[in-house]
């Protein structure tokens, strides 16, 4: 079982890593899946010592927030706004470990003005600063992923291991990649009943949609999901499980992180808003 809290040996790990950062979006048909996973891996990835921030497009029942025993209150759409400074958005699950609730955000950022979105991409620089994982739990609409999403350089799609869930995993990765320019995304499969299965279901899916999509997969494990109604707890499967996804994760390859660092950018970019960087932030609401 993993041991999730910070020992000398994850703070000495951390001390020597290079400032690095993977910006992932995980997404799933079903939002209990993206769920366990995105929490799976933040709490595995922070407890081999590497600072991770989660970003949760979801909130209420479907928020990540239970699964990481923590408590939110505020959301990055209040800290752009000046209503909170956005320290006080950002939630510390764990030393390494922290949580910003972005629905709100996430549902005005299409509609946002200019000077909004140079405000959220702000506060996400000051929430991101040194994190070597940024996990965006992304909510999928009828556009595919949120612009907050669309500044992931990885996608991974967590798909229940059903025939029912693997219909509805092609059909949000079909939604995906209509808007998408990457030809790679990763698949965690959920829901198992034989561990065994996988790599033939992988296979297939791998199958449909290279041929289909002219789309790469690569295969980044499975994980047990909680019941509706259960707690999310971690039993020796879903550690197990989780170990193998961090590990994926770490392949990924990383880039400097400027300064001020954050995935932002990217994403303003991808929206064709080039140069709100240089915007003025909001006069309070964040901090540094």
């Amino acid at each position: 079982m993993v041991n999730w809290h910070d020992d000398q040996a994850a703070g000495l790990r951390r001390l020597v890593k290079s400032p690095l950062r993977r910006v992932i979006a995980v997404a799933s048909a079903n939002p209990a899946d993206s769920a366990a996973a995105a929490a799976a891996a933040a709490l595995q990835l922070a407890s081999r010592g590497a600072r991770v921030l989660v970003i949760d497009e979801h909130e209420g029942a479907q928020s990540i927030a239970a699964p990481l025993q923590c408590a939110t209150r505020y959301d990055l759409l209040q800290a752009a706004r000046g209503d909170v400074p956005i320290a006080r958005a950002v939630v510390r699950v764990s030393n390494l470990l922290s949580l910003l609730p972005a629905a709100r955000a996430a549902a005005a950022l299409g509609e946002a003005d200019a000077a909004e979105r140079a405000a959220l991409a702000r506060c996400v620089e000051l929430a991101e600063q040194g994190a070597e994982f940024v996990l965006i739990r992304a909510a999928v609409g009828n556009d595919g992923l949120s612009l907050l999403a669309r500044a992931a350089s990885q996608i991974v799609l967590a798909v229940q291991g059903t025939a029912a869930g693997l219909a509805d995993g092609y059909l949000l990765l079909k939604q995906l990649h209509a808007w998408s320019a990457d030809a790679r995304y990763a698949v965690v499969l959920t829901r198992l009943r034989d561990a065994g299965a996988r790599p033939a279901l992988m296979a297939n899916l791998q199958r449909v949609a290279g041929d289909r999509l002219d789309a790469l997969l690569d295969d980044f494990g499975s994980l047990p999901v909680p019941r509706e109604g259960q707690p999310f707890a971690f039993s020796d499967a879903l550690a197990a499980g989780a170990a193998l996804l961090a590990d994926q994760l770490e392949r990924i390859e990383a880039a400097p992180a400027p300064r001020p660092a954050g995935g932002m950018r990217r994403l303003l970019a991808r929206a064709g808003f080039n140069g709100l960087m240089n915007s003025p932030a909001p006069a309070h609401g964040v901090a540094g």
